[in-house]
């Protein structure tokens, strides 16, 4: 085997060379790496579950029933799903919720009534020089 010192120069400086090409290359084989691509186009999931969709719906619930499958032609107003709602006694809360806001305008109303009452007494008052206008 041959020793540094006895080797000719045309032999050390491409070891050297190669030496430092294979530490780089090692290296690099640690670093963290992504590949990345750029185009246009549109990405699919290919399971169902991670293309995930919000639906937008007057009430919470769970869904029910689909009426469509994946692919298929909708138009618009077409009914995708049926929800179901997870509070079983919506009914009696909106009834009570309706109940307590015609109690409100009843309420509104009568303040109103009473209102119109007081200015014209307020009008009578000082039409008779008894109060001020302020």
């Amino acid at each position: 085997m041959y020793s540094l010192e006895i080797m000719p120069v045309w032999v050390k400086r491409p070891a050297k060379y190669f030496l430092i090409a294979m530490l780089i290359f090692l290296m690099l084989l640690f670093l963290p790496w992504q590949q990345f691509s750029s185009g246009t186009g549109r990405v699919v999931a290919l399971d169902p579950n991670e293309r995930i969709q919000e639906i937008h719906a007057p009430i919470t619930g769970i869904i029910s029933n689909w009426h469509v499958r994946e692919g298929s032609q909708v138009n618009k107003g077409d009914v995708l799903v049926e929800l179901a709602d997870t509070d079983p006694q919506i009914i009696k809360r909106l009834e009570s919720e309706k109940v307590a806001a015609l109690r409100s305008q009843e309420a509104a109303e009568l303040a109103l009534q009473t209102s119109k009452i007081n200015l014209g007494r307020q009008e009578n008052l000082y039409k008779q020089g008894l109060v001020s206008r302020k």
